[in-house]
């Protein structure tokens, strides 16, 4: 009797562990950086920006420009200013 209900404690305690690390994983698939702060002062260069007329996108050496006035973290963010028409595309 005390084998069986060491057996189902260790069972119990595997699967609460188990649940526990897949919440953990599911809570962690919004946390991704999207842009570190660009070294560069006029273009961030793991970026690629190009557009197809009459749409358009702004950028810098075909990179997208790096904004060092408004940001949430210092000392820069990305700019990106972009018009959407049909027939082209960005």
């Amino acid at each position: 009797m005390r084998k069986n209900i060491r057996a189902l404690g260790l069972c119990l305690l595997v699967a609460g562990l188990s649940v526990a690390r897949l919440a953990a994983a599911q809570s962690d698939y919004y946390r991704h950086v999207v842009f570190d702060n660009s070294q560069q002062l006029k273009q961030y260069w793991q970026s690629g920006a190009t557009h197809r007329d009459p749409s358009k996108l702004e950028s810098a050496g075909y990179r997208l420009p790096v904004e060092s006035t408004v940001f949430r973290t210092p000392p820069n963010a990305l700019r990106i200013e972009w018009e959407s028409a049909p027939g082209g595309t960005w």
